[in-house]
């Protein structure tokens, strides 16, 4: 009798164990790799405008779409940090952007490499973390642009390996932004604003918000309502 009981606990303690790796893992794992994520691209990005006052600024972004040599049937179920919409691939920080654009009315540019990464999410996961360790630089697409219009850039991108991805490092060493206010918007798998704020901090001379915002990767197809209120109470 009391071996059986020994069972029953041990199974117990495996079943809880069982629960409790879906709920902090596996759940999240299952809805970015097997979910497909749909948009209606105008519909997302459109509603209330912000009035930035004086401000003159730009959105820029780094996403995959645009810096990834994409199979021919890849599809949003690939990562998290894509959506769709009638079969055209867009990424999470190109549609944040947009929607920064359609209620602030500020210009955007895009941050394009190179060389592309892979079309697989795991092997630009493995390129990406080597580019880190070794501090490489991904070299960028044409010049680097002329913001001396600006005061106040957006920075929207992922959060990869914790922190800012190498191509946003590059755009950072490559642009003067002193004298020019930096707000990150960081979309994210589940690990917040992680290193990005300080990363930024340390490739430039502009001054780093730290009033970021971070977004969640399911959220971003939705993530109008939260963008808007984040803009109203930049100081």
């Amino acid at each position: 009798m009391k071996k059986k009981k020994v069972v029953w606990i041990i199974l117990a303690v495996l079943a809880a164990a069982a629960v409790a790796v879906y709920f902090l893992w596996g759940r999240t794992y299952l809805r970015r790799h097997f979910r497909r994520v749909t948009v209606d691209r105008q519909a997302a990005v459109t509603g209330e405008t912000v009035d930035l006052g004086q401000r003159r600024a730009i959105a820029v972004y780094f996403t995959r779409v645009g810096n990834s040599d994409f199979d021919s049937n890849v599809d949003a179920v690939s990562s998290a940090s894509l959506m769709e919409e009638d079969g055209q691939l867009i990424g999470n920080a190109e549609l944040i952007a947009d929607m920064i654009a359609q209620a602030t009315g500020c210009d955007q540019y895009a941050i394009r490499v190179a060389d592309l990464y892979a079309s697989s999410y795991g092997d630009t996961v493995k390129q990406a973390g080597a580019e880190m360790r070794s501090d490489d630089y991904r070299a960028l697409d044409g010049d680097a642009p002329d913001l001396s219009a600006y005061d106040t850039v957006f920075l929207v991108h992922p959060l990869w390996w914790g922190t800012l991805p190498e191509p946003v490092v590059t755009f950072l060493r490559s642009v003067d932004l002193t004298g020019k206010t930096v707000y990150n918007v960081v979309t994210h798998g589940g690990s917040g604003l992680g290193q990005a704020v300080t990363a930024t901090r340390t490739y430039t001379q502009a001054t780093v918000s730290d009033n970021a915002l971070a977004i969640f990767d399911d959220d971003a197809a939705t993530a109008l309502p939260q963008v808007t209120e984040w803009l109203k109470g930049l100081n």
